[in-house]
């Protein structure tokens, strides 16, 4: 078998494009290979060189020596000869050239060929001339060859185009994560499985660009904390992927430093691969130098220069090695070396440079110092680029600072938070408490924290079994736990908040981590907050209570007068009429004064619900208007509205709080505006397909409200802007309070602009649905002239289920004013008595009667009589009495006090349904 047929393909050409000489000699030193390298060097071509030739061109003449040398090679299985010849190069000119020789097998037992390295050392022969030119080239050959092998790469894998092994290389086969006769012909996804696109990604960079590809990667297995490069480098393209050929070369790259001494027993596998000797310097960042004691010159490998980022040249005795130093380094560096010559002692050193660009940088410098004849003359040694490294652990001291900082955060937040953390080793069963759990605890720091059952012992048996639980949960089930339990320690009861978490790693939980945080405060707090809670929903129940009571017990009696002064309202003398409007102004006041503080009470506690119908809007305004236009005129001065004819005619709205916002407004307006006009003004915004926004502004020219007091106008019990001069207004300061909360009850908020002396201008935008349908919409309109309906409703018969005299005589009155037929009783059972005896068309009930009350009577009526319609008679206004009501189906209401207008509109609904109008 000849040279080439014992190396791969790719293998074959590496070498014959190595740049340095290599050439192949079998048993009898006859040439048989010689690579471009070696020709150009001899300067003559390959053919010429074989067989004996080559000795005669390469200045090997002593051909015994040479067949003496490869006998001794072959009988003792190992060593490699050395020569040294000289040439005369056509172009070159003379040359001197170093020749090692070494053996090569096929089998262990079986020597078939020589393989020989050619270097010329010209340059080096001509600096050495005084010496021994082939021994010290020998030396400084062994020594940079040691310097550069510290960083070859461990695994060299050889692959085809389609990402499948096809050799592989590495000193130590132990070293690759599976046999080597089981990985070649695999394909990197069938070798690495799930982690096949990390090494796939630079290997098709290769294939794709012709440039290298690095990934740097952890090692397989989560508890080897070490690191590798891979690099994919492109050796051979072809279109055929069967054909092309790359290397994928596999460095660890954990601590460079460390693997010096394994790399230099790899120097004979790895002298072959020239392509893992350009990569060494590179990757590793090392370079070999050496200073000349006599002259002061300093040489070095390439690497040297680009670590200094200058030319490659020899730097002379005014540079010298000092010439990228400042002065501390140079003094040290100047102190090492006379030591190094002095003391004959080698150096180790790191320090700081400024390289020829200006570039900072950090390097080791190892020098030893060479002997020659009794006296130091040279120092060799290597410099290494270690500017990462520096930065690296300056880094992760950076990080044990803030670690340890955080640590100090850490002890300082648990002690103010009165928080610990702990941590249990389920497969030791060893346990860790931060300093906080031991004084949360009240034990020593040499507690036996590993027993759980000493510090279960703080809790009660039911506390113990839950915590016991809640940690099997964990440990079993992966499931974590928040527990809130109570401690005895020492004399003292604490609540404590335990939690723990599952560690899991792999497919088991191995640990479990937790804290432990004092809640006393917390727990107190939150007893103290449920009992005040109790206290405040208690008190809020006796408020509404009180409130329902006032309700009943004192619109009760208002409803008697308000009564009495309706009735002498419709019967009264010229002389009397100054007097029923003062008396039914009056009685407004304070129904209106008491509807207003129900009204905030129900909005305090969330009981005001919108209850959205179809509403039409227009009319709306209209009826407001209409409302106030007699107070106006009586004033001298103008209520204007303004409608945006864009506003559709149907919306969902709750007209009843609507026309209460209006109501409120309005009269506030009027109420401080004594010349000019108020304006009611309402305009679309935005219509939308479904939806529309309006804005409503009422404005007065009156006398307007100061800056300051703006928003205090909207507090409870506030009274507007009252000038000194001026006559003090009536009012219960609520108005635009309830405005306020009926306002953001839609969603929404009121502004004012106001300026003193010229008006005011309140405005809110609200949202409305589109109705769905053009429905009628039944408007409580009010009515102009009561003496219109005197005696026309005889055909409606009613009866009334009242206990208070008072309110029975007035609604009697009332009623019979129109000529409703009535039947009075005093309770339930009267009334269910008179029911028997009589066919009624309404029954109007009071809620609150001895023995059978509204509720009850309501309720028998509903199932013995369907056919009479129920209007509860009622000064109970409260939203829930609506809303039990309603569940059973009954919605009509008649509040007390009422007015003729109120009781008149009731009466129409019901004779216009049941057709009996005249």
């Amino acid at each position: 078998m000849d040279f080439a047929g014992y190396l791969s393909p790719v293998m074959h050409e590496i070498l014959r494009e190595a740049p340095f000489g290599i050439f192949q000699l079998d048993r009898t030193g006859e040439l048989v290979f010689a690579n471009t390298a070696f020709c150009k060097l001899a300067g003559e071509s390959e053919k010429k060189l074989l067989g004996s030739g080559w000795t005669a061109i390469i200045g090997v003449d002593d051909g015994k020596v040479l067949q003496k040398g490869l006998d001794r090679i072959i009988r003792q299985r190992k060593g490699k000869l050395t020569l040294e010849g000289a040439l005369n190069h056509s172009k070159s000119g003379r040359r001197r050239c170093l020749v090692d020789i070494q053996l090569l097998t096929y089998r262990k037992s079986e020597p078939i060929f020589f393989m020989g390295y050619v270097r010329d050392i010209s340059k080096q022969h001509l600096l050495v001339q005084q010496l021994q030119r082939s021994e010290t080239r020998q030396r400084e050959l062994s020594t940079y060859l040691q310097s550069m092998i510290s960083v070859i790469e461990d695994i060299i894998f050889e692959l085809d185009g389609n990402q499948v092994f096809r050799n592989v290389w590495v000193r130590d086969e132990s070293l690759l994560f599976m046999p080597k006769n089981q990985l070649l012909g695999k394909s990197i996804q069938q070798v690495f499985g799930d982690r096949a696109p990390m090494f796939q990604k630079p290997v098709e960079e290769a294939i794709r660009t012709g440039k290298e590809g690095v990934v740097e990667y952890r090692h397989m297995d989560p508890a080897m904390d070490r690191w590798y490069r891979a690099k994919a480098v492109a050796v051979e393209a072809n279109d055929d992927p069967k054909a092309f050929r790359l290397a994928l070369i596999v460095q660890d790259i954990t601590e460079r430093v460390r693997y010096l001494d394994e790399l230099k027993r790899e120097k004979e596998k790895l002298e072959w691969y020239n392509k893992l000797y350009d990569f060494s310097s590179e990757l590793g960042k090392i370079a070999g130098w050496e200073y000349d004691v006599g002259t002061g010159e300093t040489r070095g490998t390439d690497q040297l220069y680009l670590i200094v980022d200058r030319a490659p040249e020899p730097v002379s005795d005014e540079e010298s090695a000092y010439a990228f130093l400042d002065m501390p380094e140079r003094d040290t560096l100047e102190k090492h070396i006379k030591q190094a010559v002095k003391a004959r002692k080698p150096y180790d050193i790191k320090m700081p440079i400024s390289t020829a660009i200006g570039k900072k940088k950090w390097v080791r410098v190892i020098g030893i110092p060479i002997v020659e004849e009794g006296r130091v003359t040279k120092i060799r040694g290597i410099l290494m680029d270690i500017t990462e490294q520096v930065a690296q652990r300056n880094a992760v001291e950076s990080i044990q600072q803030e670690l340890a900082r955080s640590n100090q955060l850490l002890d300082f937040s648990q002690q103010i938070s009165n928080t610990g953390g702990w941590e249990l080793d389920l497969a030791t069963g060893q346990a860790f408490w931060t300093k906080q759990v031991y004084a949360l605890y009240g034990v020593p720091e040499d507690f036996d924290v590993s027993n759980p059952e000493k510090y279960l012992s703080f809790f009660s048996a039911e506390d113990q079994r839950l915590i016991r639980d809640s940690m099997q949960d964990c440990r079993d089930h992966r499931l974590p736990y928040v527990l809130e339990v109570q401690a005895n320690i020492g004399n003292q009861k604490k609540w404590l908040r335990v939690s723990g978490v599952p560690v899991v790693e792999g497919e088991r939980v191995i640990a479990m981590r937790g804290a432990v945080m004092d809640i006393t405060p917390e727990k107190q707090a939150a007893m103290n907050l449920v009992q005040a809670k109790e206290l405040a929903e208690q008190a809020a129940k006796a408020k509404a209570d009180f409130l329902s009571v006032m309700s009943h017990e004192i619109r009760t009696p208002l409803n008697g007068i308000i009564g009495t002064a309706n009735l002498l309202r419709l019967r009264h003398t010229e002389q009397q009429h100054e007097i029923v409007e003062n008396l039914m102004f009056s009685a407004d006041h304070l129904l209106r004064l008491i509807n207003d503080i129900l009204d905030l009470s129900k909005m305090e506690r969330n009981k005001v619900e919108l209850a959205l119908t179809t509403l039409d809007l227009p009319g709306l305004v209209r009826n407001i208007r209409n409302q106030f236009l007699s107070l106006a005129e009586a004033k001298g001065i103008r209520l204007v509205s303004l409608m945006d004819q864009e506003i559709p005619a149907r919306l969902i709205g709750d007209p009843v709080r609507l026309g209460q916002i209006l109501n409120n407004l309005v009269s506030n307006a009027i109420k401080y505006t004594d010349t000019g006009k108020v304006t009611i003004a309402v305009q679309v915004v935005e219509q939308l397909e479904n939806r529309v926004y309006l804005h409503f502004s009422v404005k007065d020219t009156g006398m307007g409200i100061p800056k300051e007091l703006q928003e205090k106008i909207f507090d409870d019990f506030q009274q507007g802007y009252q000038q000194d001069d001026q006559q003090p207004r009536s009012g219960t300061g609520l108005g635009l309070a309830i405005t306020r909360h009926l306002i953001e009850l839609h969603q929404s908020k009121i502004f004012v602009d106001s300026t003193v002396g010229k008006g005011s201008e309140f405005s809110f935008e609200l949202v409305f649905d589109r109705a769905e349908k053009e429905e009628p919409i039944e408007l409580s309109l009010p009515v102009q002239n009561l003496s219109e309906y005197e005696s026309k409703l005889g055909s409606i018969r009613l009866l009334l289920v009242e206990d208070n005299k008072v309110n029975v005589m007035v609604t009697r009155e009332q009623l019979t004013y129109f000529g409703v037929q009535v039947d009075c009783a005093m309770n339930g059972h009267e009334a269910m008595e008179l029911l028997k005896a009589n066919t009624y068309d309404v029954a109007l009930v009071d809620l609150h009667m001895p023995g059978m009350d509204g509720y009850e009577l309501s309720t028998k009526l509903l199932k013995q009589y369907p056919a009479v319609k129920i209007v509860i008679f009622t000064a109970d206004i409260m939203g829930d009495v609506r809303f039990r009501f309603a569940q059973i189906g009954i919605y009509d209401m008649l509040n007390k006090p009422f007015v003729p207008e109120e009781l008149l509109g009731m009466l129409l609904k019901v004779a216009n349904k049941k057709g009996m109008r005249s």
